[in-house]
């Protein structure tokens, strides 16, 4: 439907709502109709209500034409009443909370962001302030104790100095050419040349246009931030120093060429983890359209398609977090397999914490499993408004998060965790499963609907989902691994694709770096800079210079 020639004046985000019930909409269309048969005029207030029911509909029409409009806002804008299943699915009237209850429910949402703010797997370092440098300057014309310009009255004594904390800034790169003179024999014709400051040969050797620290701020650009090469093009353009796409490609190759023995040292020490988070998601290499894989299952070649970016983060509890990333034709599962190839094998069970797809199937080694129970929650929690069901499916599993909450206030290490969870959570959550046994068995269910669907895969991976009631240390969700693969996702939605499966690889293991030392409270900058510039140390004493030895080091 076209819009309205003048359709501003119809941006009406609440039209007055004016209710009418069947009969009484009917009585007037019926009069509208009379009044077009006979030619007759309608009343007033049947005019003010046809022009009303004009102005919502533009109103409607504005918002459908600017894509701002939802199911749920049109319900607002229209005072829809979300539509209630008419039997024992309906949900009852909830009486307004007195003073206590009121009082209850706030010191719980309290002690709940409490809890969120003192639990971290990793604690993120806090933002250091701008280390600024203090310069002095005196009067060179006045001194202590002279006569006073002035007045010609009074003499010169100490007051309190003037101050000013000037915050400039500079370009991100900067050219110098450095000219070194040369003395040539004319006997044996050698050459002798000036050498070059010892902070210049540091960043790089005397063949090297792009020093080391250039190439980190390069990755750090368009790996940390996920700024695409055509972004950084054009801002290079605005400080008149220009650095071409093509160039800035060579340069990350040259970083991940350097730092490579250090993710290896990494994949390593990852494999040997207590804990793996792992999660993916969909990505693009224009180079690889299929590829011939042998199954995980019965070791056939089997011709794949599909990129997936996966994201595996290690725990253990004598360091911190690893993070590693990998993209290729493959899934999860596959990457968790090559990582707990390099498994030590007198080690116990791992943990690993995935959602419930097939592919995320660890076959290299025993592990135990955990689903994401956060995965049953958003299921049931779609259909909360429509059910009463899933309500209650969401109030208890709710549960689960604060008895964890609770864990982490009273400062309780993993047995007790455990306990709590065993003793309190468990209960709730086998009395729910043996509800929604009941429920699909009883003739109102819907096997095919949303919530036959969310109850049927609580049902099938109970087991999964309540491994942090049997494991210690067992995580209730994924939620920080599918954070930190918001990492990789930005670049996708910036940067589209990957051109080669060697661009996309390089990717993938400097943002597993510079995850990982962002967890370590590494300054990433220095860190990238050394690797390149100390590569011969690196190579003779690699655990010195991972991420968490590194601070150490770095305060010698």
């Amino acid at each position: 439907m076209a819009m309205p020639a003048h359709q501003d004046q119809y941006n009406e985000t609440n039209p007055r709502i004016i209710e009418m019930t069947e009969q009484e909409i009917d009585a007037l269309i019926a009069r509208i109709e009379q009044a077009i048969e006979t030619g007759m005029a309608l009343s007033t207030a049947d005019l003010q209500l046809t022009l009303q029911a004009i102005h919502t509909l533009c109103a409607v029409q504005s918002q459908l034409h600017n894509k701002d409009a939802t199911l749920r806002k049109l319900r607002g804008l229209l005072d829809i009443a979300v539509s209630k299943p008419q039997e024992t699915d309906s949900a009852p009237d909830q009486e307004p909370l007195n003073d206590e209850e009121l009082a209850e429910l706030e010191a719980r949402l309290k002690d709940k962001k409490a809890a969120q703010k003192k639990r971290s797997r990793h604690q993120k370092p806090k933002p250091k302030t701008i280390e600024h440098k203090v310069v002095h300057h005196k009067l060179t014309e006045l001194i202590k104790g002279q006569v006073c310009p002035e007045c010609g009255l009074g003499q010169l004594a100490k007051a309190e100095p003037a101050t000013l904390l000037r915050i400039s800034s500079h370009e991100p790169y900067e050219a110098t050419q450095h000219v070194s003179e040369q003395l040539k024999c004319n006997g044996c014709g050698a050459v002798f040349t000036a050498p070059l400051p010892d902070d210049v040969a540091r960043d790089g050797s005397s063949k090297q246009q792009y020093g080391y620290s250039a190439r980190s701020m390069i990755t750090l650009d368009k790996v940390g931030l996920g700024t695409p090469y055509y972004r950084s093009d054009q801002m290079s353009t605005y400080t008149g120093f220009r650095i071409p796409s093509s160039t800035a490609s060579d340069q990350i190759s040259y970083v991940a060429r350097d730092t490579k023995i250090v993710c290896d040292e990494l994949l390593i020490a990852a494999a040997n983890g207590s804990l793996f988070l792992a999660d993916d998601t969909s990505h693009r290499i224009l180079s690889e359209k299929e590829k011939l894989k042998p199954d995980r299952k019965t070791g056939k070649n089997k011709l794949r398609t599909g990129v997936k970016s996966s994201c595996v983060i290690s725990y253990h509890p004598d360091r911190l977090p690893i993070v590693l990333f990998n993209t290729d034709i493959g899934h999860t599962g596959e990457f968790l397999d090559s990582i707990l190839a390099h498994r030590a094998l007198d080690l116990p069970k791992p943990l690993v914490m995935t959602d419930a797809s097939s592919q995320n199937t660890v076959t290299v080694t025993d592990v135990n499993v955990c689903l994401c129970l956060a995965h049953a929650y958003r299921k049931f929690n779609e259909l909360k408004d429509i059910s009463q069901f899933a309500t209650q499916a969401t109030q208890t599993l709710s549960k689960a998060w604060e008895y964890r909450d609770q864990a982490t206030l009273n400062d309780f290490d993993g047995q007790e965790t455990l306990q709590l969870h065993t003793e309190q959570t468990y209960p709730l959550l086998l009395e729910f499963k043996q509800a929604c046994e009941i429920y699909l068995a009883s003739d109102d269910a819907e096997e095919h609907s949303g919530l036959g669907k969310a109850i049927a895969y609580f049902l099938r991976h109970f087991e999964g989902l309540t491994a942090f009631c049997r494991y210690i240390g067992a995580p209730l969700d994924n939620n920080e691994c599918e954070e930190t693969l918001k990492r990789i996702i930005l670049a996708r939605k910036n940067a589209y694709f990957f051109k080669t499966e060697k661009s996309a690889g390089e990717f993938s293991q400097l943002l597993g770096l510079i995850e990982t030392g962002k967890r370590c409270g590494l300054n990433l900058f220095d860190y990238l800079t050394t690797l390149q510039s100390d590569y011969s140390a690196v190579v003779k004493n690699v655990k010195a210079y991972l991420p968490w030895n590194f601070s150490q080091l770095a305060k010698v």
